[in-house]
């Protein structure tokens, strides 16, 4: 990072700086978000409800594997981003180097294990004699490309933590549209069905990973990788503080597979249906209230290693507002229009209509309190408070919508499964506001 870019991070008005961040964010995160979207459209019309149904069944695998990648990432960049703030370039460079040398490791263990237990993992995961081939079909592929999966979120993270967000925006929009462009090709042209919405997935992960790296060989590039450098010890700090990113996305995957039992038991089919349309609404809402807290990470991160607490303060403020302005808005769009968001993902949604339309309005409500507890958790992760990070992550994330889902089907029907969500996130919110006031 040259002289001029730390005296903007250390120097610029912090509204202006934070603005700089959150559009390349925001329109990477938009893009995300877009593609979610119009991939689950597209299976959900080119290959039909079954498919939707085998696609919501290997989400909790992505999930598990974007949160591996998440912990490497964002807890490294963390890290390298306050050692840099504290003027150690040697130790963000031994951060970035580990960080590296232990995705792929992980990642090949990955791949080997998930490859050889594929049938049974698509069977615990809930596969029925009407969805396990297409399950089955979309997970060969999607076992094979896991360092993708991993690699895509770490790259984006370091560069970005490396001052470079523009870039991390040009690669999310670049590989998202690529993939939209190939869905539709695979898919509605060459008839390949979940091969061809797996395949165009893998290939846009892989554009995007391939446009982040090209800052390696950009001016402003600082990330080094030197091997004499790699340290145990460092590992142990970046695993820490990237534990609380890991919880978010690995609990995602517990819950969407408790979901997935309880509504097809209390529910059936058809609630089943309806939890798949809610289940990537719930991708697009995160994704875009993180891109506030995406935003604000490496300028906190920096300016809380140059021990500037007054500009760490001003940034978390600008950044909460922004998180809350997007929550609203991402609700405004459940309570005026369910029935459209329901009709982008399901073929002949009537049926869906009335009871997806309650089931979604329900189901958002606590997205307020959501944002609060995502904004925060970043915060805290930003500033190295990895404890207070991780306990928001387990409880919103693992412990209350995990007993929520068990305990309200059976006590009060199986329509109450939709409180689960906003009872967690209010209790959660409520929470985040005790860490906030204690040291």
């Amino acid at each position: 990072m040259n002289s001029d870019n730390c005296r903007l991070l250390l120097e610029e008005a912090p509204s202006r700086l934070y603005l700089r961040y959150l559009l390349p964010s925001l329109c990477g995160c938009f893009f995300t978000s877009f593609y979610i979207i119009t991939d689950t459209m597209m299976i959900g019309h080119g290959v039909g409800p079954d498919g939707l149904t085998a696609l919501n069944i290997m989400l909790p695998m992505f999930s598990v594997f974007m949160s591996v990648g998440y912990m490497i990432g964002i807890g490294g960049s963390v890290c390298m981003a306050v050692a840099r703030g504290e003027g150690n370039e040697e130790a963000a460079d031994s951060i970035f180097t580990t960080s590296l040398c232990f995705l792929f490791t992980a990642a090949l263990i990955f791949t080997v294990l998930c490859n050889v237990f594929l049938g049974a993992m698509v069977d615990l995961l809930g596969a029925e004699a009407n969805n396990r081939a297409l399950a089955m079909e979309y997970g060969r592929i999607m076992m094979l490309s896991t360092v993708l999966y991993f690699l895509a979120p770490f790259m984006q993270s370091f560069v970005k933590n490396d001052n470079d967000p523009n870039r991390v925006m040009i690669a999310s929009i670049t590989g998202n549209l690529l993939n939209i462009v190939l869905d539709y090709i695979f898919i509605f042209i060459l008839h390949l069905g979940m091969t061809g919405a797996i395949s165009a997935t893998v290939i846009g992960f892989g554009t995007n990973s391939l446009i982040c790296a090209t800052h390696f060989f950009t001016g402003d590039n600082k990330l080094r990788f030197r091997t004499e450098l790699i340290d145990p010890k460092v590992l142990k700090r970046v695993l820490f503080n990237g534990a609380s990113a890991f919880l978010t996305e690995f609990s995602s995957a517990v819950v969407v597979f408790l979901f997935n039992l309880q509504v097809l038991r209390y529910l059936g089919d058809p609630g089943l249906v309806i939890y798949s349309v809610i289940n990537n609404y719930v991708i697009v809402v995160i994704s875009m209230i993180n891109s506030a807290g995406y935003a604000a990470q490496p300028l906190i991160s920096y300016n809380h290693g140059a021990g500037e607490t007054g500009r760490v303060r001003s940034l978390t403020g600008t950044g909460l507002t922004a998180a809350v302005i997007i929550s609203l808005m991402l609700y405004a769009a459940v309570l005026i229009r369910p029935e459209l968001i329901i009709s982008l993902f399901v073929e002949n949604a009537a049926g869906y209509r009335e009871t997806g339309s309650i089931a979604l309005r329900i189901y958002f409500s606590g997205i307020i309190f959501e944002a609060i507890s995502l904004y925060f958790g970043t915060c805290f992760q930003s500033v190295m408070q990895s404890g207070k990070a991780f306990v928001i992550g387990l409880l919103r994330g693992l412990l209350l919508p995990s007993a929520l889902i068990l305990l309200l089907p059976a006590f009060f029907g199986g329509n109450s499964i939709w409180l689960a969500a906003p009872l967690a996130e209010f209790i959660t919110a409520a929470v985040t506001i005790l860490l906030l006031k204690t040291r």
